[in-house]
């Protein structure tokens, strides 16, 4: 069951279909506010979806591949068109490069 912390707000957190996202969006559910699941894979999104709704908390999976600005802006417009406003913001989402460091 959720608490009420958050029950009038909306959460968006990118990166949200694995790892520290998922925490992030799975606790903001617990808490009680409208979870918008964001990331690039519809199955992972969807499995976060629901298991927040199956613990009493509300929430969306929202697609998104954040590569440039385009992308965001394009985001923040479904996630407006689902949830009506957001309220918190978590910019989770991140690419590894993987490859030597230095000068």
């Amino acid at each position: 069951m959720s608490d009420s912390t958050f029950s009038s707000r909306s959460a968006l957190v990118t990166g949200a279909t694995r790892g520290i996202g998922r925490a992030i969006a799975e606790e903001f559910g617990r808490q009680g506010a409208h979870v918008l699941v964001a990331g690039r894979d519809q199955q992972r999104g969807e499995n976060v979806v629901q298991g927040i709704r199956a613990g009493g908390g509300t929430a969306d999976f929202v697609p998104a591949d954040l590569r440039d600005a385009a992308s965001a802006k394009e985001l923040a417009r479904r996630a407006t068109e689902v949830a009506g406003q957001v309220d918190i913001l978590v910019n989770n989402a991140g690419i590894a490069v993987l490859g030597p460091t230095g000068a």
